[in-house]
């Protein structure tokens, strides 16, 4: 049996207790590190009428959207997410700064009115592709769009669309197709985000 000396300023007795907090310490770090901290490093967005969840992009809501494709194109029922940019400020914005969606299939930048507004890549380091809509949602037009180099936005390329357009939706360039975008498609956008 052990020789235990509870004398609170016994040698053995504070060794113990120090190694056994080192233990739980350790124990916790290596838990903390294993399971997480709780905070995922992703972008999550909602809709402008919901509840915006922790880890949002910061100064945009999500939107979720559907397509009826172009003849030709692949057919899908499933609803994406974008991130939305409605407010001039938004739009001004866009996905300056971004390398990644994340889980969302791109960026709708919705005008008040038919625009002729041009685009450009200033600041934003992952090739796009965008596709234009009329105010019905109705295809209008698209384009790859390629980061530019530039210390200056005037020294950035100008995208335009070749008619006025309503909307507009930036992507991962090459991905519009798999959406079911193209030609002769529509897009329908409203609503929550769904999981």
């Amino acid at each position: 049996m052990p020789d235990w000396n509870l004398d609170p300023s016994s040698p053995r007795l504070l060794g113990a207790v120090r190694r056994a907090a080192w233990v739980v310490l350790a124990a916790g770090v290596v838990g903390f590190f294993a399971v997480g901290s709780g905070t995922a490093a992703r972008a999550t967005l909602v809709a402008p009428d919901a509840t915006v969840p922790a880890g949002d992009v910061p100064g945009f809501e999500q939107i979720s959207f559907t397509v009826t494709p172009g003849p030709g194109l692949p057919t899908t029922f499933r609803a994406s997410c974008a991130l939305l940019a409605s407010t001039a400020a938004q739009r001004d914005r866009g996905l300056m700064g971004r390398s990644s969606l994340g889980r969302y299939a791109g960026m709708l930048f919705r005008f008040p009115g038919p625009s002729t507004e041009v685009f450009y890549m200033y600041e934003t380091p992952m090739p796009l592709s965008i596709a234009w809509f009329d105010a019905g949602g109705r295809w209008v037009g698209e384009r790859d769009l390629v980061p530019c180099p530039s210390r200056a936005a005037g020294g950035c390329p100008h995208y335009s669309a070749p008619q006025p357009y309503s909307s507009a939706l930036e992507v991962p360039k090459g991905t519009l197709h798999a959406l079911g975008i193209g030609p002769g498609s529509v897009i329908h956008a409203g609503g929550p985000c769904i999981g």
